[in-house]
């Protein structure tokens, strides 16, 4: 399975077939009152941050490369840049996935504490 190639190893190296699921690159929404966004895990920072700076907003932190996907930075624990900026995942305050058994599974930070700080990298 692939993300978005942005490895510095041969973990992802095959000579058989890679299985690419790329989602679309989509903003789902902007709320300007709580300062939150929600996006598709595919969004790559270099479609987000554009959006966000039109709307008037930014990201706390970036990723180096604008080809990596939020969901893939968060988690990865991917660093962003400068040693007082929490790690790309520090953003993040509600995430919402599918579990092993197919479950959709909701956290929030406000809401979940330890299991959401556990989730969320």
């Amino acid at each position: 399975m692939l993300g978005t190639r942005h490895c510095f190893n041969k973990i992802a190296d095959s000579a058989n077939q890679f299985l690419s699921y790329k989602a679309p690159e989509e903003v789902i929404s902007l709320d300007p009152q709580a300062r939150t966004v929600t996006v598709a895990a595919g969004v790559t920072y270099g479609h987000l941050s554009p959006y966000l700076d039109s709307k008037g907003f930014a990201l706390h932190n970036l990723a180096s490369l604008p080809h990596i996907s939020v969901a893939g930075s968060c988690s990865t624990a991917t660093h962003g840049s400068g040693d007082k900026n929490g790690n790309l995942a520090t953003a993040v305050s509600a995430l919402e996935f599918v579990t092993a058994n197919g479950d959709l599974l909701k956290l929030s930070r406000q809401d979940d504490g330890e299991k959401f700080s556990a989730a969320v990298v």
